[in-house]
């Protein structure tokens, strides 16, 4: 993994596209917001590389960095993963990094479907990482923590050895997992109480005898004979405190950070701490990944079909759907991210589209209303809008019906008898607003249309460029929302040295309608600046033309079918009377539950986004897991079964699924605490295992308390709960042993 493999080819032309076509769409049409906004308020990038299978994998080995530390594992991992893809084993269609800007690397060869799929995905992805709540503390400068990383490890192995530094990692490494998950979220312990070791500290900080007082009076105010005797008692005070420290719990609460407290109180040369603390930031970085797997990957499958599926062209529907089946296949020995994540924000959105939630849905049992819940949902509002107008409710209810009727028989260009009722009460809700939908869609088409008509006349005059351009106004166009006259000045003496440099699309898009005569101090541009400036138009004006137009004049002729609709109704035209046949339970529910007012509809993109801001796996498991979620995924209760040595369905409850679901969730890495830092009075180091319903497993139990004695350098015990009964497992460094724990 040498510095050329990490060369990377530049996207071509089609790629570039995909890009520009992808990022318009989630971002522009969708709302998504994949981009940081930086201090001087501009927004960061999405940098997409392009490289060879050795380079996905070199980066995937790293962690998807293209730099990491010195150690064996990065090679181990690179021989894994390769073999497992030379024998078809595994194949990495996409790669992303949470950073400013946001990296992600496409694989060269994929054909251009999977990587317009692989360019949707990742958006979805760098707009959670900007977004949800668990990414808000994290490094954004990653690549450049793990470059510092890798130099300064490099540079303890010049001082120490290749050997000794490696050795030193694996020991880091094994409690890496040692971290306090909500370390961003809650303050643990005061810290003045838990800032040192050193019992003087605080008393350091106390009063020394001495009032403030003017120079001439110091001697009156503050006589030296008192001042003595201050200072006499203080260290008298000292001494008791450290001769009491010494029997007193420390650390004063239970410590989470367990690699954190070993970086601070441990006995340690500088670099080993150093180590620790390094590996420890990496650990902070990686930790929200882990607790939102599912979410973010099913934010990203969510956003990539939508992509995906509203542009599309028919060459690439099939190959999408295709590796898209693949990429989102259940497996009956893991979970699917992917899958279970998409499955559920389709699910929230449906629900919150369709108002499936809250008392009214909950509480009802009546099955002619939730066999067609969509329609009772319609004929609940309508009913509470005209609870006193009987003439009203029926024009209301009449025009809804035929609303629906016109759906089913392909009035908006759906084919008959392919309408999904998913989206009637969505698309109900957008006939009701339908004046602001049409002109929005109308909006947008206009101004596709002028920047169009805009780029085609800027093409034109390209071609009639006199190939020159005026230094001054090369200078003047890119200085001129500067204030700091330094960098005024340096940017000045870069244009002038280097001219050619900053001749960009944007300076001669400013310059092409104006009067080209008479300008002086010319630069004679080269055939190759201008052909390669015509051939960024041409692909400007290919992008808003043939990839975005067509979508903007479907949305435009989708609302006009809506309108359509509405003008026929006004006409008189109405669905046929057997359409529907209000059932007499709509009536009775509708009454009951009408004090509680309006329900409202067509808010399920809404909902999910809320969803992608403030959730991790764990919270949306137990929030919007649902019964109907759950037996549409699959999702079973596993339980191994030694007879035959295989895992096995123990479960099809929903409680239990969704129990076991969140166990393993809740409990992804061991919940150890530092208790004790003084145990037996002899400063050993006593931790305490908290996840009672899972026993630790002795044999790495042991290998992890040889790791952390090597760092204590003391006797290191761990309190925990085998076969019901509370231990104390123990490493003094030359054996182990074992013994019940005292009661307390």
């Amino acid at each position: 993994m040498s510095d050329y493999q990490m060369r990377f080819k530049p996207l071509s032309r089609e790629l570039k596209r995909a890009k520009y076509e992808k990022k318009w769409f989630l971002t522009e049409v969708h709302g998504l917001q994949p981009f940081l906004k930086r201090p001087d308020g501009t927004l960061s990038e999405v940098v997409f590389e392009v490289c060879d299978t050795d380079q996905l994998y070199a980066l995937a080995s790293y962690g998807g960095f293209p730099i990491r530390y010195p150690h064996y594992s990065w090679g181990l991992d690179y021989d894994e993963m390769l073999n497992s893809h030379a024998y078809g084993l595994q194949k990495i269609y996409e790669m992303v990094i949470n950073n400013e800007p946001c990296f992600a690397y496409l694989l060269q060869g994929n054909s251009l479907g999977d990587q317009k799929l692989v360019i949707a995905h990742v958006y979805g992805h760098a707009d959670f990482f900007v977004n949800n709540a668990y990414f808000a503390n994290t490094n954004r400068k990653a690549i450049d923590m793990m470059a510092n990383h890798s130099a300064r490890i490099n540079q303890f192995i010049d001082d120490h050895g290749a050997e000794v530094v490696e050795e030193w990692i694996d020991v880091v490494r094994s409690i890496d997992n040692l971290i306090d998950p909500n370390a961003d979220a809650i303050k643990r312990t005061d810290d003045k109480r838990h800032s040192s070791l050193d019992p003087k500290e605080d008393l350091e900080k106390k009063w020394d005898g001495r009032f403030k007082a003017s120079e001439y009076m110091d001697d009156f105010i503050n006589p030296p004979k008192e001042l003595d005797a201050v200072k006499q008692r203080l260290e008298v005070e000292k001494d008791k405190a450290v001769e009491a420290q010494k029997s007193l719990l420390f650390p004063v609460e239970p410590v989470r950070d367990v690699m954190g407290f070993l970086a601070a109180y441990a006995p340690l040369e500088l670099w080993k701490r150093e180590v620790i603390l390094m590996l420890r930031d990496e650990a902070y970085y990686f930790e929200p990944q882990g607790r939102t797997k599912i979410l973010n990957e099913g934010w990203a499958s969510y956003w990539h079909s939508v992509a995906m599926t509203q542009l599309s062209d028919e060459s690439e529907i099939v190959d999408y759907a295709d590796h898209n089946s693949g990429t989102l296949a259940t497996s009956p020995k893991k979970l699917n991210p992917y899958a279970l994540g998409k499955a559920m924000f389709l699910d929230i959105e449906r629900r919150w589209n369709t108002h499936r939630w809250g008392n009214i849905f909950q509480e009802c049992d009546k099955v002619d209303i939730l066999d067609n819940w969509d329609v009772f949902v319609a004929f609940f509002n309508i009913y509470i809008d005209c609870k006193d107008d009987p003439i009203g409710f029926d024009l209301a209810w009449r025009e809804f019906l035929y609303f629906w009727h016109k759906l089913e028989d392909g009035a908006v260009g759906i084919a008959k008898g392919f309408f999904e009722k998913r989206f009637l009460l969505l698309w109900w809700s957008w006939y009701l607003n339908l004046s602001e939908k049409l002109g929005e869609a109308q909006s947008n088409f206009l101004r596709n249309h002028l920047r169009v008509t805009d780029l085609s006349h800027q093409l034109e005059n390209l071609g009639k460029f006199n190939k020159r351009v005026s230094l001054g106004e090369l200078i003047e166009f890119h200085t001129s929302g500067l204030e700091v006259e330094s960098e005024i000045e340096t940017l000045t003496k870069r244009v002038t040295d280097n001219p050619g440099e900053f001749i960009t699309t944007q300076f001669l898009s400013s310059i092409l309608s104006l009067d080209r005569a008479g300008c002086s101090g010319e630069l004679i541009l080269s055939d190759e600046i201008i052909s390669k400036t015509k051939e960024k138009f041409e692909e400007r004006l290919a992008f808003w033309s043939e990839s975005i137009r067509p979508h903007l004049e479907g949305k435009v002729r989708f609302f006009c079918a809506f309108e359509t609709i509405k003008k026929d109704f006004a006409a008189g035209k109405r669905a046929p009377d057997e359409f529907f046949v209000i059932p007499d339970e709509f009536f009775v529910w509708s009454e009951k539950k009408s004090s509680g007012g309006k329900l409202e509809i067509g808010v399920g993109r809404d909902k999910i986004f809320e969803v992608r801001r403030v959730h991790c796996d764990l919270t949306a498991m137990d929030e919007f897991l649902t019964m109907d979620l759950a037996v549409r995924t699959q999702l079973f209760a596993f339980e191994y079964n030694s007879g035959n040595d295989t895992f096995e369905i123990a479960s099809r409850q929903f409680e239990e699924v969704k129990a076991n679901l969140l166990f393993q969730l809740a409990n992804m890495r061991p919940n150890i605490v530092v208790v004790d830092a003084n145990y037996g009075n002899k400063r050993q180091l006593l931790l305490e295992h908290r996840n009672p319903e899972m026993e630790l497993d002795m044999f790495d139990a042991q290998k992890t308390l040889e790791r952390v004695y090597k760092i204590w350098n003391r006797p290191v015990y761990i309190r925990t709960i085998l076969e019901d009964v509370k231990v104390v497992v123990g490493f003094n460094g030359t054996k182990h042993y074992q013994e019940k724990a005292d009661k307390s």
